[in-house]
């Protein structure tokens, strides 16, 4: 690892790219050169937190421990679902000599919510709806509610797994993260090149997934007292 400035891996499809995220990026931090990597999979399922997730809450973080701002990235360029992936992620990590001690005992009090919403091999009005009815439950109470969509199409999608899902981040005036996010998706039915019957009917409805997501998040910041 030390010498190398690129590589690639390919975290298949049993976990997704967010489970390897975590250990890599301390890895790579001391390494004897910056870091360009690029990981193959799934970024959303629903076991480990999503990609986008990943990229709002632990780079910040890092930023506060001394890990330079320059050079520290994620770049999503395609998102791959349960069970065909075929996601790509760039991962970008700067080297550093040391971190830097942290005291962090205050949650604070929410700031603002931002969300990355995405949908793949999907209708954008699947994303839409699940958007609207999400803000209709957080813009009441928190003035500042930014959700980012990230649509893709064609080439782009990056999988043949249809889906669609949100990943929300609450930021407290202290700098610490809340988050939830989900993902529904469904196999392509390869015969037709499109979603089979039963699929359709399994596929949870935008506005219920919108409503059911805010409310989760809602009940993770009531938890943890902010």
């Amino acid at each position: 690892m030390g010498g190398r400035q690129h590589s690639a891996h390919d975290c298949g499809v049993s976990w997704s790219i967010g489970y390897f995220l975590e250990p890599r990026i301390m890895l790579c931090l001391f390494a004897k050169q910056p870091l360009t990597i690029r990981l193959k999979g799934i970024t959303n399922d629903s076991k480990d937190p999503s990609v986008d997730t990943f990229k709002s809450t632990t780079l910040p973080i890092l930023k506060r421990f001394g890990v330079p701002s320059e050079g520290l990235e994620i770049k999503v360029e395609s998102h791959g679902l349960p069970p065909n992936g075929g996601s790509e992620v760039l991962l970008f990590v700067p080297v550093v000599q040391s971190l830097t001690a942290v005291s962090w005992n205050d949650e604070g009090f929410v700031r603002k919510i931002r969300g990355t919403s995405f949908s793949t091999r999907m209708y954008v009005q699947f994303e839409y709806g699940m958007i609207k009815a999400a803000r209709g439950i957080i813009n009441p109470l928190v003035s500042y509610v930014h959700i980012f969509s990230d649509h893709r199409s064609g080439l782009e999608a990056g999988n043949n797994s249809p889906g669609y899902g949100i990943s929300l981040v609450v930021e407290t005036t202290s700098g610490c993260f809340i988050f939830i996010d989900t993902v529904v998706s469904q196999v392509r039915d390869n015969d037709t090149c499109g979603l089979a019957d039963d699929a359709r009917r399994d596929l949870m409805p935008p506005n219920d997934n919108g409503v059911g997501i805010a409310s989760a998040l809602l009940g993770e910041i009531a938890q943890s007292g902010v």
